[in-house]
């Protein structure tokens, strides 16, 4: 923006003890006939400050107040874009409100000398050439030179701007000048060379910025603070850099759910169980939470010749499994036998897609069992078991000519009437279902 009209005229203020600038005081210029501008006096967000507004017309300007004191004065700086009809204003913020009490006289009246400065308004596309000058952007990627507020020609007095870091370092370096990452910054003055004013972005300018918002007490400094340009990489409008925060927290959820989901996914695992076998504890088609680990832990004991440890399994236990090729080619051979037409309602144990069977510890590494040719009971340790979990056992779990069907199966793999009586050797677990006529287990494989 070229510089087109310079005004400095005085405004008094009339008792503003009486009104307490919280209602605001409007400003009587006392020593121009300038009738585009109106002053007021008034305390916002714990700060006093001097409040410009155009009544006529749109301008771009940068405004410097000075409140006169008995024993000394306070200036502040801002600038930006004026709409006409007051409809927005620039802040000059001066000083807190418990210090007023030295700039008024005692008729309860203030006085401040403003100075404005208009520009002519310009295209702020042709920064291009400029830029070139600029080390800071000729050394950022093609992307950030898109994103930064300077290239987009985003970079003029009241605009609000957001100092990025890439860095620890940079970090550090820029929290010494007064510029946090990721606070916003309303920028109150941009000088050039010779010392002049400018309303827009120059490269080698000194931008004079304050923080848009309060900041916590250890962060604050005497504002504004004058930072060269070219010592800031990067420098974002509030609206990118909110909108890519905004991305990035959106990836880093989406991030970490993926990861939690994959996480979850190894250590645990949703099934359904696929027959009647462990009636009544699980009913077919019931959706189990698995726990995954326990095996992996085993499988990998094993990978590197380690005898897998099975103390932590218990007698009782429910357990998981995938059936090995031996028990899928039992199942699929006892489909075609007469076991399906005797008994067409115990078609569901047979279960011969699922990934995963389901049953119950019965006897652990060391444990004597005994099982009964005729009837397939089982005794452990000398204690015969029943039907789990007894008495509410479903009927069919001891229906005598399903149990018939089951003998025959098991003397069609064993091929033989005898009893069966051993120790369950090291590194093998025997399993039944809690519905023993219908449960293809461990006395049949």
């Amino acid at each position: 923006g070229e510089v087109r009209i310079v005004r400095k005229f005085d405004v008094l203020f009339e008792d503003v003890i009486e009104k307490k600038p919280k209602k605001e005081v409007v400003g009587q210029i006392v020593n121009d006939a300038c009738d585009t501008y109106q002053c007021k006096l008034r305390t916002v967000r714990g700060k006093t400050g001097i409040y410009v507004s155009s009544i006529q017309k749109d301008n771009l300007v940068s405004v410097r107040a000075r409140l006169k004191g008995s024993k000394f004065d306070v200036e502040a700086r801002a600038g930006g874009r004026l709409r006409a009809n007051n409809a927005n204003q620039i802040e000059c913020k001066l000083m807190t409100p418990d210090r007023l009490i030295g700039f008024i006289d005692m008729n309860g009246n203030a006085c401040a000398n403003i100075k404005i400065i208009e520009y002519r308004d310009q295209e702020q596309n042709t920064l291009m050439a400029a830029e070139t000058k600029s080390p800071m952007l000729k050394e950022r990627s093609s992307f950030l030179q898109k994103l930064d507020s300077r290239r987009r020609g985003l970079v003029e007095l009241g605009s609000q701007v957001v100092p990025v870091w890439s860095t620890l370092s940079e970090r550090s370096r820029l929290a010494r000048m007064g510029l946090y990452g990721g606070v916003d910054y309303t920028i109150e003055r941009i000088v050039v060379q010779n010392d002049e004013d400018s309303f827009v972005y120059k490269p080698n300018c000194v931008i004079y910025l304050r923080p848009s918002y309060p900041l916590v007490p250890r962060l604050e400094r005497r504002w504004p603070i004058a930072v060269q340009e070219s010592k800031i990489r990067l420098l974002l409008s509030s609206n990118i850099y909110n909108i890519f925060a905004a991305l990035s927290a959106t990836a880093l959820a989406f991030t970490t759910m993926g990861f939690a989901a994959f996480l979850a996914a190894q250590l645990f695992s949703f099934t359904v169980v696929p027959s009647m076998s462990m009636k009544p504890t699980l009913e077919p088609g019931s959706v189990l939470l698995v726990e995954k680990l326990s095996p992996k832990w085993l499988q990998q004991r094993i990978k590197f010749g380690i005898p897998p440890d099975l103390t932590f399994y218990k007698s009782g236990d429910i357990i998981l499994f995938r059936p090995p090729s031996e028990l899928r080619s039992i199942i699929e051979t006892s489909k075609k036998s007469q076991i399906q037409q005797q008994a067409p309602n115990t078609n569901n144990w047979f279960a011969p897609r699922a990934d995963l069977f389901v049953k119950r510890i019965a006897a652990v590494p060391g444990d004597h069992v005994f099982i009964d040719a005729q009837t397939l009971t089982v005794s452990v340790n000398g204690h015969l078991l029943e039907p789990f979990p007894f008495p509410y056992a479903d009927a069919v779990c001891e229906d005598p000519q399903v149990t018939s069907d089951l003998v025959r199966l098991w003397r069609s793999v064993h091929r033989e009437e005898n009893n069966e009586d051993f120790v369950v050797p090291p590194d093998f677990i025997f399993v039944l279902g809690d519905c023993p006529a219908v449960s293809v287990d461990s006395r049949i494989w």
